[in-house]
């Protein structure tokens, strides 16, 4: 015969044991695996370079003084070209072509106000005058250090005459071949 005490205890096991059994299982389903287990965020960083193999060129302007138009002239005016390259070169010539207002072979100044008026002028790659720069000619050929600059220097010559008062100007490309 059943007594009040197994009773109570045949009810607490059923009553509880429910109770027990979610409470394990979800004591373990915490325990097994993270709460907020967050899925990890990837991408893809690139990664580039360029390496490059060029040469820069600058030249100073060639300013000539200011010249009396009623008097002869025979200014000389220096200007250098500067050349670095990002590595060691062989064999690069510069050469100089004939200006924006060449004729016949002969740089000249154009007069800013009047184009009719112009002035001609000489380049030449000594301060003596004795080697002259053609039109489209070689001023340097050599090799380069790619870790030094290299300077040529340049003059310029407006050779003896009377010349209309105005700025006279011309634009002169400078060609590195390399």
């Amino acid at each position: 015969m059943e007594t009040m005490k197994d009773k109570s205890l045949l009810s607490n096991i059923i009553f509880f044991q429910p109770k027990l059994f979610v409470a394990v299982t979800s004591i373990t389903a915490i325990v097994s695996s993270p709460l907020f287990a967050a899925t990890p965020a990837t991408t893809t960083l690139l990664v580039s370079a360029t390496v490059i193999d060029t040469c820069i060129v600058a030249a100073t302007p060639l300013a000539f003084a200011d010249l009396n138009g009623s008097q002869a002239t025979d200014d000389v005016t220096p200007s250098q070209i500067t050349i670095l390259c990002t590595s060691d070169k062989t064999g690069v010539t510069v050469t100089l072509n004939g200006g924006s207002q060449v004729d016949s072979g002969v740089r000249q100044m154009v007069n800013q106000t009047d184009a009719t008026k112009r002035m001609s002028y000489d380049l030449f790659t000594n301060i003596s005058r004795t080697n002259s720069v053609s039109a489209g000619g070689t001023i340097s050929s050599a090799d380069i250090d790619g870790a030094t600059p290299s300077v040529i220097d340049i003059y310029g010559q407006v050779p003896a005459g009377s010349y209309a008062a105005g700025e006279y100007s011309d634009s002169v490309t400078v060609t590195v071949n390399y």
